[in-house]
């Protein structure tokens, strides 16, 4: 039973107060007692208070269970107690009677159950907060699924959503929590996206072009004729969820194959598309005995920006080849790192002493926490700069990008089932090969070495310059002071000559995988790609080494 408008806010705003309550009442504390008595109590009451708003949202239930299972992934924000408890909630509420699913659909298509359906099972097969889905058959026997939306949650969700838009102004007006109000914009515009089902049946259509070709995939087909913003019919798939092991190991199917099959398609989604599937739980991803995925319920799906999609890839590439300036350039472009000479200068430095960190301090063999080990924090240059960062720093360089928050949640659930799936395995093998194809593709290749070209001509036209520098300044005479910069240009002249030789080798290697792909001589183009990908490597490395010594000089 849903509660009445008034009933759902007082209940709401009880609870909210109540939790923000406790922890002003704690801040209270810890001006009389000090930090230690703040430490031993804040998790608890970080827990305690995880709890309370778990319980007020399984009574609520409407759209909060929807809300608490989205911010329950965004660790960046909230305790680790918060994700923790609130990770639980289950979008389950009883089902709607069989009445009134039949008044949606002779309001919304215009004709009863039986005279759309050859059969219509009033038992739904799953009920949630939005709707409820019936498995039916067409006239001419075909199975399908129908999805009914309740016809009062509209009216609800705009209860809903005000209550919580007036939450999240109280915890940011108090908390300085930054990047709520996006968190609030990218929940409603998701539950938005969810209430209509014609949405959702063009996200469907989309995603099912984006993926033509792509063998052991299924998206479900639409049949438009009945589909409308509160009625969705979609072709009916018998499968398990994709984390059932005991279906898998009957039907004879490899959980890691079954894992590279998934990144593969998120990846190809994700970075390629820049539209994705936003919600891969366990139960929206299903296996069939034919070992085929049947992805579901594209209610919630994600749009990247260009710069975000571009810059996802970049960011890998430049953290492979251990360029911090590219790093820095790419989380720019992302939206990431305000622009400007003071941030640049901190997110540098950061990015220089995690890089250090990783490189020298830390013994990292898979990317298992428990595989993670450090000789000593408390003299590690991690640590250093933390005591050098303050909070205003951190907060006037970093920022979240709206498209970020639900790529975030994605990439959540994502990583929760490959865990599940092959627990011991490195995701970062499992995304290789994707990315390699992404970057070292033919597309891949020719931008990388269109860009390359466009560096090489910079440099050169820059080349003159800073000799013609060096020469006005021995005029002056003041070569026996800068000596170290003639040195320099020297080098630079040298390492601009590699760098045309590495260019050629990159581009005579790239002709030949090319022209090895394509005649499918397998062998030769192994052997085309390796050297294609060390030729790139050693250019890359010229490249970046002649930047330091240019911005030296």
């Amino acid at each position: 039973m849903v509660l009445r408008p008034g009933q759902r806010a007082r209940k709401a705003y009880s609870t909210g107060f109540r939790v923000l309550f406790s922890y002003l009442w704690l801040f209270v504390r810890r001006r009389l007692f000090g930090a230690s008595y703040y430490q031993k109590r804040i998790n608890k009451l970080h827990a305690r208070n995880a709890e309370r708003v778990k319980s007020r949202i399984l009574e609520l239930q409407g759209l909060f269970i929807k809300v608490g299972q989205f911010i329950s992934i965004l660790s960046y924000m909230l305790p680790d107690e918060y994700g923790r408890i609130l990770e639980s909630l289950q979008d389950r509420i009883p089902a709607r009677d069989i009445k009134e699913i039949e008044k949606t659909i002779v309001k919304s298509l215009g004709k009863s159950i039986a005279e759309i359906y050859g059969s219509f099972d009033h038992t739904p097969v799953g009920t949630a907060s939005i709707g409820q889905v019936h498995r039916a058959t067409l006239m001419d026997g075909t199975e399908v699924v129908v999805k009914v939306r309740h016809h009062d949650i509209v009216e609800i969700a705009k209860i809903d959503l005000k209550i919580i838009k007036t939450l999240m102004r109280w915890y940011t007006a108090i908390f300085n929590m930054k990047g709520m109000d996006q968190v609030y914009s990218q929940t409603k515009l998701m539950i938005e996206e969810e209430l209509n089902f014609t949405k959702e049946a063009a996200s469907i259509n989309k995603v099912k072009i984006n993926l033509e070709g792509e063998e052991g995939i299924i998206i479900p087909e639409t049949f438009p004729e009945l589909c409308t913003s509160e009625i969705l019919t979609l072709r009916y798939y018998e499968g398990a969820k994709i984390t059932e092991k005991n279906k898998l190991e009957q039907w004879e199917i490899e959980s890691l194959g079954l894992a590279e099959k998934i990144t593969g398609v998120y990846a190809k989604m994700i970075l390629k598309d820049g539209f994705y599937h936003a919600d891969p739980h366990p139960g929206n991803l299903l296996i069939t005995p034919e070992k085929e995925i049947v992805v579901l319920d594209f209610g919630a799906v994600g749009t990247l920006s260009e710069s975000m999609k571009t810059g996802l890839l970049d960011f890998i590439q430049a953290v492979i080849i251990r360029d911090n300036e590219a790093v820095l350039r790419s989380l720019q472009n992302m939206g990431f790192i305000s622009r400007g000479n003071e941030s640049e200068k901190f997110t540098l430095k950061m990015i220089e002493a995690v890089t250090e960190f990783i490189q020298n301090e830390v013994k990292l063999e898979s990317l298992n926490i428990k595989d993670i080990s450090i000789e000593d924090f408390r003299s590690s240059s991690l640590n250093k700069l933390r005591k050098e960062l303050s909070l205003k720093d951190l907060e006037s360089a970093f920022q979240v990008p709206k498209d970020w928050i639900l790529l975030n949640r994605t990439l959540s659930l994502l990583g929760g089932i490959i865990n599940s799936l092959v627990p011991n395995q490195n995701p970062v093998d499992l995304l290789k090969p994707h990315i390699r194809k992404l970057a070292f593709g033919r597309e891949g290749l020719t931008k990388l070495l269109t860009d390359t070209v466009k560096q090489q001509a910079t440099f050169a036209l820059a080349l003159p310059a800073a000799i013609s520098k060096l020469l006005r300044q021995a005029n002056r005479g003041e070569l026996e002071f800068h000596l170290p910069a003639t040195s320099g240009a020297a080098k630079l002249i040298y390492l601009l000559g590699k760098q045309f030789f590495y260019l050629i080798l990159s581009a005579s290697a790239g002709y030949l995988v090319y022209y090895f792909d394509y005649t499918n001589q397998q062998s030769q183009y192994n052997w085309s790609l390796a050297f294609m990908c060390i030729s790139i490597f050693f250019l890359i490395r010229s490249w970046w080494l002649g930047s330091r010594l240019y911005k030296k000089i």
